[in-house]
């Protein structure tokens, strides 16, 4: 079996007259959403909320600068 040269240099591998494939595994490619379609998920009209409501009265647990 011919595989491509491209496909060679993402496995890392040299180039070699032989090689044995175990397996080949095929995965769909995880969709990427433009800005536009996760703003459209938004509540724009959901009030603003500050940071005290997001993190609380949280003390720093390590060398955080504030």
């Amino acid at each position: 079996m011919d595989i491509p040269q491209a496909v060679i240099g993402k496995t890392k591998r040299q180039a070699k007259r032989h090689q044995q494939i175990e397996t080949i595994e095929v995965a769909p490619v995880r969709r990427r959403y433009t800005l536009d379609e996760l703003l459209a998920q938004c509540d724009m009209n959901a009030p603003m909320v500050t940071e005290k409501e997001v993190w609380g009265d949280l003390r720093p647990v390590g060398k955080e600068v504030w």
